[in-house]
């Protein structure tokens, strides 16, 4: 696991929001974060993924692979790792580096077993009610959600899986106030409902 303050590579997201623990493929355009990639493939295959606009909070990630498209562009396929705070950045060999220091989600540890079963509970409840009224999302996703028993864990693969505006992924991400941020996916999940 990734502790402590580490310098990566850095790549900005543009219309992406990245969770840890969540898979996504992207496609990279600019030589900027191309060389980013690269630099990082070479650097235990670690970038920090952070947000066009709000680039303070992002995500360690791991590089699983990457190939060349016919167009030049990069198709990457990334795994998050953990929330981490930018506390510097600077251009190192023609793309940004960051200096980032690991976010630990301790808020759940805080918690005592009644407080956070109350809380996965109210959520796994209000997920699959959603899940059930919009009907496109797959029986074994929600199975998977709803068998989730880390509450930052659950968080953020509700997040990843749930049709939320851009906005609204951005500020769980960066919410790191574990109620807090429990309290808004909730809230989120409801105004979705209420259109619906």
């Amino acid at each position: 696991m990734i502790k402590g303050t580490n310098i990566l590579p850095m790549v900005t997201l543009q219309g992406i929001v990245m969770f840890p623990g969540t898979l996504i493929r992207f496609d990279v355009n600019d030589e900027k974060s191309k060389k980013a990639i690269k630099a990082a493939m070479n650097k235990e295959q670690l970038v920090f993924l952070s947000m066009e606009g709000d680039n303070k909070i992002g995500v360690i990630s791991k590089i699983k692979h990457y190939i060349k498209l016919p167009n030049d562009s990069l198709r990457v396929l990334i795994e998050g790792i953990s929330r981490a705070e930018l506390l510097s950045s600077n251009e190192i060999d023609a793309y940004d580096s960051g200096k980032v220091v690991f976010i630990e989600d301790e808020g759940e540890k805080l918690l005592s077993f009644y407080e956070k079963e109350a809380l996965l509970r109210a959520l796994k409840e209000l997920f699959i009610s959603y899940a059930k009224e919009i009907g496109t999302l797959g029986k074994e996703t929600i199975r998977q959600i709803s068998e989730i028993e880390n509450l930052n864990e659950l968080i953020d693969e509700i997040s990843v899986n749930i049709n939320l505006a851009l906005e609204q992924k951005r500020e769980i991400l960066v919410t790191l106030d574990i109620i807090e941020r429990h309290e808004k996916l909730s809230k989120y999940i409801l105004e979705e409902r209420n259109i619906l």
